[in-house]
Protein backbone atom coordinates (compact mmCIF):
# COMPACT_ATOMS: atom_id res chain seq x y z
CA UNK A 1 0.00 0.00 0.00
CA UNK A 2 1.74 3.48 -1.05
CA UNK A 3 2.35 5.95 1.80
CA UNK A 4 2.09 8.76 -0.40
CA UNK A 5 1.15 9.58 -3.80
CA UNK A 6 3.92 11.08 -5.90
CA UNK A 7 4.51 14.30 -6.97
CA UNK A 8 8.07 14.41 -8.92
CA UNK A 9 10.19 17.46 -9.77
CA UNK A 10 11.22 17.13 -13.32
CA UNK A 11 15.12 17.78 -12.53
CA UNK A 12 14.91 14.55 -10.48
CA UNK A 13 15.09 10.74 -11.26
CA UNK A 14 12.68 9.76 -8.76
CA UNK A 15 13.94 5.98 -8.47
CA UNK A 16 17.66 7.20 -8.11
CA UNK A 17 16.10 9.89 -5.10
CA UNK A 18 14.19 6.68 -3.38
CA UNK A 19 17.04 4.22 -3.42
CA UNK A 20 18.98 7.44 -2.00
CA UNK A 21 17.64 8.84 0.34
CA UNK A 22 15.00 5.62 1.52
CA UNK A 23 17.49 2.52 1.21
CA UNK A 24 14.87 1.21 3.70
CA UNK A 25 11.54 2.07 1.71
CA UNK A 26 9.07 4.74 2.24
CA UNK A 27 7.39 4.52 6.13
CA UNK A 28 3.85 3.50 6.48
CA UNK A 29 1.64 7.02 7.57
CA UNK A 30 -0.57 6.54 10.32
CA UNK A 31 -2.40 9.90 8.87
CA UNK A 32 -3.56 8.29 5.83
CA UNK A 33 -2.06 8.33 2.12
CA UNK A 34 -5.22 10.36 0.89
CA UNK A 35 -3.77 13.46 2.25
CA UNK A 36 -0.06 12.90 1.88
CA UNK A 37 2.29 13.41 -1.16
CA UNK A 38 5.71 12.46 -1.78
CA UNK A 39 7.58 15.27 -3.17
CA UNK A 40 11.59 14.46 -4.66
CA UNK A 41 13.74 17.14 -4.41
CA UNK A 42 17.37 17.10 -5.42
CA UNK A 43 19.09 16.80 -2.33
CA UNK A 44 15.75 15.34 0.03
CA UNK A 45 12.43 13.51 -0.13
CA UNK A 46 9.51 14.97 2.05
CA UNK A 47 5.93 13.81 2.67
CA UNK A 48 3.94 16.83 2.58
CA UNK A 49 0.68 16.16 4.17
CA UNK A 50 -2.03 18.47 2.67
CA UNK A 51 -4.42 18.45 4.95
CA UNK A 52 -2.64 19.60 7.87
CA UNK A 53 -0.82 22.05 5.15
CA UNK A 54 2.70 20.98 6.46
CA UNK A 55 5.73 18.66 5.87
CA UNK A 56 4.62 15.24 7.51
CA UNK A 57 8.51 13.90 7.73
CA UNK A 58 11.55 14.53 5.70
CA UNK A 59 14.32 12.25 4.41
CA UNK A 60 17.97 12.80 3.08
CA UNK A 61 21.66 11.47 3.42
CA UNK A 62 24.00 13.41 3.36
CA UNK A 63 27.12 12.28 1.60
CA UNK A 64 30.79 11.63 3.22
CA UNK A 65 31.97 14.95 2.43
CA UNK A 66 29.07 17.13 3.06
CA UNK A 67 29.86 20.57 4.40
CA UNK A 68 27.31 23.22 5.42
CA UNK A 69 26.57 26.19 3.70
CA UNK A 70 25.11 29.32 4.79
CA UNK A 71 21.61 29.31 4.93
CA UNK A 72 20.61 32.68 7.34
CA UNK A 73 17.94 34.27 5.25
CA UNK A 74 14.78 32.33 4.35
CA UNK A 75 12.69 33.74 1.09
CA UNK A 76 9.66 31.26 1.06
CA UNK A 77 8.60 30.00 -2.23
CA UNK A 78 5.64 28.38 -3.72
CA UNK A 79 5.66 25.21 -4.34
CA UNK A 80 4.68 24.09 -8.49
CA UNK A 81 3.68 20.52 -7.71
CA UNK A 82 1.35 21.11 -4.86
CA UNK A 83 -1.76 23.81 -5.33
CA UNK A 84 -1.41 26.84 -3.40
CA UNK A 85 -4.62 26.24 -1.32
CA UNK A 86 -2.66 23.13 0.02
CA UNK A 87 0.24 24.94 1.51
CA UNK A 88 0.37 26.93 4.57
CA UNK A 89 0.74 31.26 4.04
CA UNK A 90 3.29 32.90 6.01
CA UNK A 91 0.60 34.57 7.44
CA UNK A 92 -0.58 31.50 9.18
CA UNK A 93 2.18 32.29 11.57
CA UNK A 94 2.00 35.83 12.67
CA UNK A 95 -1.25 34.32 14.67
CA UNK A 96 -1.10 35.77 18.01
CA UNK A 97 -1.08 32.18 19.55
CA UNK A 98 2.27 31.49 17.91
CA UNK A 99 3.69 35.04 18.51
CA UNK A 100 3.25 34.25 22.18
CA UNK A 101 4.65 30.68 22.06
CA UNK A 102 7.35 32.36 20.65
CA UNK A 103 6.35 29.94 16.78
CA UNK A 104 8.13 30.80 13.80
CA UNK A 105 7.91 29.14 11.00
CA UNK A 106 11.03 27.18 9.67
CA UNK A 107 12.90 24.51 6.90
CA UNK A 108 12.42 20.85 8.47
CA UNK A 109 15.24 19.93 5.80
CA UNK A 110 18.40 22.51 6.67
CA UNK A 111 18.81 24.14 3.39
CA UNK A 112 22.48 24.61 4.96
CA UNK A 113 23.23 20.90 3.58
CA UNK A 114 22.64 21.82 -0.32
CA UNK A 115 25.05 23.71 -2.26
CA UNK A 116 24.40 26.73 -3.44
CA UNK A 117 22.72 25.66 -6.85
CA UNK A 118 20.11 23.39 -5.16
CA UNK A 119 19.02 25.17 -1.81
CA UNK A 120 15.99 26.94 -3.84
CA UNK A 121 14.11 23.71 -3.40
CA UNK A 122 14.69 23.75 0.39
CA UNK A 123 12.43 27.28 0.49
CA UNK A 124 9.53 25.85 -1.15
CA UNK A 125 6.99 26.76 1.39
CA UNK A 126 6.35 22.65 1.43
CA UNK A 127 9.70 22.27 3.22
CA UNK A 128 8.00 24.98 6.59
CA UNK A 129 7.06 23.71 9.90
CA UNK A 130 6.29 25.48 13.26
CA UNK A 131 9.43 25.29 15.15
CA UNK A 132 10.01 26.93 18.58
CA UNK A 133 12.59 29.72 18.84
CA UNK A 134 13.53 27.72 21.86
CA UNK A 135 14.35 24.62 19.28
CA UNK A 136 17.22 26.63 17.26
CA UNK A 137 19.63 25.80 19.78
CA UNK A 138 19.00 22.13 19.52
CA UNK A 139 18.66 22.18 15.69
CA UNK A 140 21.91 24.14 15.53
CA UNK A 141 23.56 21.07 17.55
CA UNK A 142 21.79 18.38 15.76
CA UNK A 143 23.09 19.88 12.44
CA UNK A 144 26.71 20.40 13.36
CA UNK A 145 26.32 16.24 14.91
CA UNK A 146 25.07 15.10 11.78
CA UNK A 147 27.73 16.82 9.57
CA UNK A 148 30.64 15.70 11.83
CA UNK A 149 29.19 12.25 11.79
CA UNK A 150 29.24 12.01 8.18
CA UNK A 151 32.47 13.29 7.32
CA UNK A 152 34.29 10.79 9.84
CA UNK A 153 31.79 7.69 9.31
CA UNK A 154 30.79 7.79 6.12
CA UNK A 155 27.28 8.93 4.28
CA UNK A 156 24.51 9.53 6.92
CA UNK A 157 20.61 8.39 6.63
CA UNK A 158 18.29 10.94 8.32
CA UNK A 159 14.24 10.61 8.68
CA UNK A 160 13.00 12.98 10.74
CA UNK A 161 9.89 15.15 11.10
CA UNK A 162 7.91 17.54 13.27
CA UNK A 163 7.00 16.62 17.00
CA UNK A 164 4.16 18.65 18.53
CA UNK A 165 3.52 18.09 22.35
CA UNK A 166 1.40 21.76 23.27
CA UNK A 167 -0.69 19.78 25.65
CA UNK A 168 1.53 16.53 27.15
CA UNK A 169 -0.08 14.12 24.94
CA UNK A 170 2.62 13.34 22.39
CA UNK A 171 -0.16 13.83 19.65
CA UNK A 172 -0.38 16.96 17.72
CA UNK A 173 -3.34 19.65 18.54
CA UNK A 174 -6.16 20.37 16.31
CA UNK A 175 -6.85 23.82 14.91
CA UNK A 176 -8.88 24.67 17.48
CA UNK A 177 -5.82 24.62 19.69
CA UNK A 178 -4.12 27.10 17.39
CA UNK A 179 -6.81 29.75 17.29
Amino acid sequence: MPVASEAPYPQVDTSVSLSLHLPFGVPESTTGSDHLLLLHNTDYLLAYCTEQKMAAWVAFTLPSQAKLSDSNSVCWTGDPRVPADKTAKCTYYDSLFFKEKSILQRALYYSGFSDASSQTEAMFVTNSIPKSLNHTALEAKMTAILSRWASEEGPVHVLTGPAFDLLATGIKPGPQHFE
